[in-house]
């Protein structure tokens, strides 16, 4: 399938949509501006600790993705 087949798929499948929560969740997904509308809602405390953890990621203090889902995936698979 080349590139302007599935756009014209994906434009068909959004007109039929009926479902508001999905087509909130497709208008969030392309609208770009979002990034930006969300960090402005979140309060002063928030953003603090949000530039902190990355703060402290870039500083080697936290623990990988990898690390963590592979722990919760042996403690859990049964």
């Amino acid at each position: 399938m080349n590139l302007q087949t599935a756009k014209l798929e994906l434009i068909k499948k959004i007109t039929e949509l009926e479902d508001e929560d999905m087509i909130t969740l497709m208008h969030g997904i392309i609208d770009t501006d979002n990034e930006a509308d969300w960090w402005g809602k979140l309060t002063d405390n928030q953003c603090l600790s949000i530039r902190t953890a990355r703060e402290q990621l870039a500083e080697g203090k936290g623990i990988p993705h990898e690390e963590i889902i592979a722990k919760y995936r042996q403690k859990y698979r049964a």
